[in-house]
């Protein structure tokens, strides 16, 4: 069964709404899965207009209805919002306010079971600052809302995924963030979602040190020394494959993040520029540990290419996809334990 896949309007005001529609009138998504918009109905219309005219959007109003056969693409509408409302290319109160109305609402129906999993569109910091709202991103807001003590941030790129410890911390505060209790719950966290999520029997692990050199024996830091090496050590004893720390630019030098599931970065530059190199058109945020399956494109509001239509698919076609797979693969194995007992 295709699974239903709740997609948010994010900032209206970016090019959220526009690449959202435009993938989900690709052949490959719609074989995949079944999408239901998620957002004011009238603003997704006002998009669709402009890029996919022929578009039956259908407004429900119950989310138990969503299992029903529609001829056209569901929407879950949210009120309080009209095409007057639009501030194509900036940030406005108004844009902040709808994208996390929209995120509340996507979270309530995964939560409930009406949708397998959910795609957040990219949020402006600053229209949800306007909004009133003090998160930085989708990451600590669905934390908030799901009131869940850690998850690990985990971009991914076709096989290159990279973990962060500490995520959008400032350089001056990254080493006091990065404690032996939150690098030992964030490795976990990925590496069972690795297991759970990506159906990786024995994920290998790689961690990555904080210093120059991994500290070269403590000249250089001693990070490595008091926090990295022994935590690598418990997560051995464990029996989790993990290796390092190994000195961040050779690591990625020498092609060696090819040689295992996953990489550890200590922090948000760290891992993200090598991954951007190697797939920054296509690659996906996707959070591990939340209680839902949640990923997102892994670009902003482009409000420089606002109603343009040139927005690349390729990293919101593929937020989807990973969320499709991780849908299945959890279903699977629920499957599975059902079918045990």
């Amino acid at each position: 069964m295709k699974p239903l896949i709740a997609l948010t309007i994010g900032d209206f005001n970016g090019v959220g709404p526009e690449v959202v529609l435009r993938a989900i009138a690709e052949p490959d998504i719609n074989a995949i899965c079944r999408p239901v918009l998620v957002g004011p109905i009238e603003i997704w219309q006002e998009t669709a207009n402009s890029y996919i005219p022929a578009a039956n959007l259908v407004q429900i109003d119950d989310p138990k209805l969503l299992d029903d056969d529609y001829s056209g693409i569901p929407v879950l509408h949210i009120d309080g919002y009209t095409i007057k409302d639009l501030s194509p290319g900036r940030p406005s109160r108004k844009g902040g306010l709808a994208a996390v109305d929209a995120v509340k609402l996507s979270l309530d129906v995964c939560q409930q079971e009406h949708v397998h999993a959910m795609v957040t569109s990219p949020v402006s910091k600053e229209s949800i600052n306007l909004a009133g709202h003090s998160y930085v991103g989708h990451t600590d807001m669905l934390m908030d809302f799901t009131n869940t003590e850690s998850v690990t941030m985990m971009m991914v790129a076709g096989s290159f995924r990279v973990g962060l410890v500490t995520i959008h911390v400032p350089i001056k505060s990254v080493a006091d963030a990065i404690t032996e209790r939150e690098f030992m719950l964030k490795t976990k966290t990925a590496i069972n979602s690795l297991k759970n999520d990506f159906n990786i029997i024995d994920p290998r692990v790689a961690i990555l040190g904080l210093n120059p050199h991994a500290g070269e024996s403590g000249l250089l830091g001693d990070e490595e020394k008091e926090i990295i090496t022994p935590t690598i050590k418990r997560l051995a004893k464990e029996d989790y494959v993990v290796e390092g720390p190994f000195p961040a630019d050779g690591f990625f030098g020498a092609k060696l993040h090819h040689n295992f599931d996953l990489v550890m970065a200590m922090y948000h530059d760290q891992g993200l520029i090598p991954l951007k190199l190697e797939g920054f058109e296509f690659g996906v945020n996707f959070t591990a540990g939340l209680p839902v399956i949640r990923t997102s494109p892994d670009h902003g509001t482009a409000y420089n290419i606002v109603g343009r239509g040139i927005a690349n698919l390729s990293s919101i076609t593929e937020a989807i996809k990973l969320a499709v797979s991780i849908a299945h693969n959890r279903a699977s194995k629920s499957k599975s334990k059902v079918n045990k007992k």
